[in-house]
């Protein structure tokens, strides 16, 4: 802890005595006494600013004097007013006379009405990173090379998208696709369940054989109005329905049984318009026949009884794979291509993404290897931001599928900071892997060159404009243009440099002297102060603390905030 006080050009009104505590989180809190004159005077500005507001029988709107205000019942706001405005005041002062390095904006904590009127604040410090030896980390390098066997397999998931149908007459066979009306009712009785001594449930394991003149509900006996939920813990009675589906599609797949085993093999050799009767067993997780499917394991060892009416029967047709397959898929891209052209494209296309894949896998191993080696020093407020970002994320993906964010939390208890918790350790493990990854980049003296931006730019013009009908290049350009485009953009480009120099690390092969590769960075130097200014407008004011949430004090801050 150190103490100070601000002397010089300060007036004795405006004298502050200022406690420094270094907090273990990565923050500093200070304690500052001011004299209470400078209480009193704020006390009377905001007298005068509440009186203009409220209307005091015998006075004119805001004449009403000081006292009156406070016999009316107004002293608790003024205080408050009074607060709030010298708070930012002395922050601001603080801030001036401090030499640390904040990362956000301060939290105005609370005031102490002693002998010396004392405000205490917190201010989150600029993180600090201490890297191992990283140019010591070394992993294996194995890119996977797409074979013709991998082009054969997307082409033929391409010619399965384009696959037609056709209606079959003949006999039902393996591969066909049956549209059915399929009604299965339970055939036998339910295990008798019975209680051990000691209270629990007990399974008879003897089935109840099903009696011989026992009546099989059809779908004429069924009718909905005498349908009663029973209560989940019964198992379902004989006789019961235990699915319905009318219309329904069923694929004949030879690796996948539609229901369970046994359901395709009975519709094999039928015919559309034909009505079959049959019963299987559902099989349990210790018969050879049963495939994992964990739906059917409440009725494992039940007899079912289904009844399935055929309407119609088809076939998949696939097109040939010869030029003209591959002119129509191409002429979608604006381009026409031979059969031989577009295995080439693909193959190129796949290279590419098995690369990019691999090398994302690979290089966040180096990073992790990376940040195990290193030390790490920053305040919770960038574990939050980084928890915000991900809810923010999670709350897009929710839109997306008609999900609003609110009727999630609802769905998970209500409990917002439940939700954010379960982000917490994700979120601190990118804080260290984006900490780490800043700092490699500044020790390997790694630059961004104007023509690098402007390649990179036109590039991602050319896509929008393939990609986005009547996209106009005007527009974009400005778009790019724009500081905090530009900085998105130099951030991409930095990110690509700096996994290419982990490869060649972590390879251990040779790397250039970073002085022989450097360049001045590219930012316009106006983009780069003002986001400097930024950043120092967020150091002059605190923000203050309710409910245990951290609000900015200033519009400017709100603003950027959200």
């Amino acid at each position: 802890m150190s103490s100070g006080a601000i002397l010089d050009g300060a007036t004795k009104e405006h004298l502050l005595n200022i406690q420094t505590e270094h907090l273990e989180d990565h923050r500093v809190r200070f304690t500052v006494e001011f004299p209470r004159e400078r209480l009193q005077e704020a006390e009377k500005k905001a007298a005068r600013n509440i009186a203009k507001q409220v209307r005091i029988p015998g006075f004119r709107k805001g004449k009403a004097p000081y006292r009156v205000l406070i016999q009316n019942g107004l002293g608790q706001a003024i205080m408050e007013d009074a607060i709030e405005t010298l708070s930012k005041t002395i922050y601001g002062e603080v801030m001036e006379q401090s030499d640390i390095e904040p990362y956000g904006p301060g939290v105005f904590e609370k005031y102490e009405d002693g002998t010396t009127p004392t405000f205490i604040y917190t201010v989150p410090l600029q993180p600090t990173t201490k890297l191992g030896d990283y140019r010591s980390v070394r992993r294996e390098y194995d890119e996977p090379v797409v074979d013709e066997a991998d082009v054969d397999e997307e082409i033929e998931k391409i010619r399965q998208s384009r696959a037609t149908r056709r209606e079959v007459e003949g006999d039902i066979e393996s591969g066909h696709i049956v549209m059915a009306d399929v009604h299965a009712v339970y055939a036998d009785d339910p295990p008798v369940v019975e209680e051990d001594e000691d209270g629990t449930e007990a399974v008879e394991e003897e089935v109840v054989e099903p009696e011989a003149d026992a009546e099989v509900e059809t779908d004429e006996d069924f009718d909905e109005d005498d349908f009663e939920e029973e209560d989940d813990d019964v198992p379902p009675a004989k006789g019961e329905t235990c699915f319905r589906q009318v219309g329904t599609e069923i694929i004949l797949d030879p690796d996948h049984e539609a229901v369970f085993h046994g359901f395709n093999d009975e519709l094999i050799g039928a015919k559309a318009g034909d009505e079959l009767e049959f019963e299987l067993v559902v099989p349990g997780p210790n018969d050879e026949k049963y495939n994992g499917d964990v739906d059917w394991l409440p009725d494992a060892g039940r007899l079912i009884h289904f009844n399935v009416l055929i309407d119609k029967v088809e076939e998949e047709v696939l097109p040939e794979l010869d030029d003209e397959f591959a002119a129509e898929i191409t002429a979608e891209q604006g381009e026409t291509l031979t059969m031989d052209e577009l295995r080439q494209r693909i193959h190129e296309n796949m290279q590419t993404r098995a690369t990019n894949e691999y090398k994302d896998s690979y290089i966040a191993g180096v990073i992790d290897e990376i940040v195990e080696m290193s030390e790490f020093a920053y305040p919770p407020l960038m574990v939050e931001e980084q928890i915000d970002n991900k809810v923010a994320e999670m709350e897009q993906r929710l839109s997306q599928m008609g999900i609003s964010f609110e009727m999630y939390t609802q769905m998970m208890g209500g409990d917002i900071e439940q939700i954010r918790a379960t982000y917490r350790e994700e979120a601190e493990v990118s804080v260290r892997r984006m900490l780490a990854m800043g700092e490699i980049v500044q020790a390997e003296g790694l630059t961004v060159k104007q023509a690098q931006i402007e390649k990179h730019v036109d590039e991602m013009i050319a896509y929008f404009m393939e990609v986005q009908e009547n996209s106009d290049e005007r527009s974009l350009r400005n778009l790019f243009s724009k500081p905090e485009s530009m900085q998105r953009v130099v951030n991409e480009i930095l990110n690509d440099m700096l996994t290419e120099r982990l490869v060649l690390i972590a390879k251990g092969e040779e790397i250039t002297d970073p002085e022989d590769e450097t360049a001045e960075a590219t930012e316009p130097e106006t983009e780069v102060d003002a986001a400097a200014n930024d950043e120092e407008q967020q150091t002059t004011e605190p923000t203050a603390e309710a409910d245990d949430q951290e609000s900015d004090l200033t519009e400017d801050q709100e603003n950027k905030q959200s």
